[in-house]
């Protein structure tokens, strides 16, 4: 009885320790995953609100071919550590030589967020984008660009007005839903 007793809280320790949070994007999905990355951490708010855990998305992309950009890395807010984002980029592939498929050291980085309630996607420029030291992490010397084997952040993303910050009905429209339904 006891034996049982010890395997069925085995068990059970070793199913609650599972994550069992583990998302995959479903906004920003055609990227090239490989052994090679670094990462970058921080926060998102979304007209003031922390972006939603297990829903809302964080992008990276780069210059890609022909001068359009290219999907490097991306991941669900909150999937690692509940109210951040862990955002891996993943470097070039070497071994596709005629096509860029990753992101290269010191690329210039542009970053997206989608929230989910909105379906809206959002592009992240200057001031919407703040780096704060944080113990552990590192602050790029030149902006905020690619670091091969790092930890970048704290990165404070803050999405606060739609488009080219000029102001349109539906715009309105689609802020005070996604505030109705908070």
């Amino acid at each position: 009885m006891i034996l049982k007793q010890l395997l069925i809280t085995f068990c059970m320790t070793i199913i609650l320790s599972i994550n069992t949070h583990a998302a995959e994007p479903v906004h920003f999905t055609q990227f090239n995953k490989n052994d090679f990355w670094g990462n970058y951490v921080g926060i998102v708010k979304i007209f003031s609100t922390l972006a939603v855990d297990y829903e809302d998305e964080v992008a990276a992309f780069v210059p890609g071919d022909n001068g359009q950009e290219l999907l490097v890395g991306a991941c669900v807010y909150g999937d690692n550590n509940q109210g951040h984002f862990y955002l891996p980029v993943y470097l070039d592939d070497q071994s596709t030589l005629d096509t860029k498929d990753g992101a290269s050291v010191n690329d210039p980085l542009t970053f997206k967020v989608w929230d989910k309630s909105m379906n809206q996607e959002f592009t992240l420029t200057g001031k919407q984008i703040q780096l704060l030291p944080e113990e552990g992490l590192s602050i790029p010397d030149n902006g905020l660009t690619f670091i091969l084997d790092s930890t970048v952040g704290m990165l404070h993303m803050s999405v606060n007005h739609f488009h080219d910050g000029k102001v349109e009905l539906k715009d309105v429209i689609t802020l005070m839903k996604h505030l109705a339904s908070k």
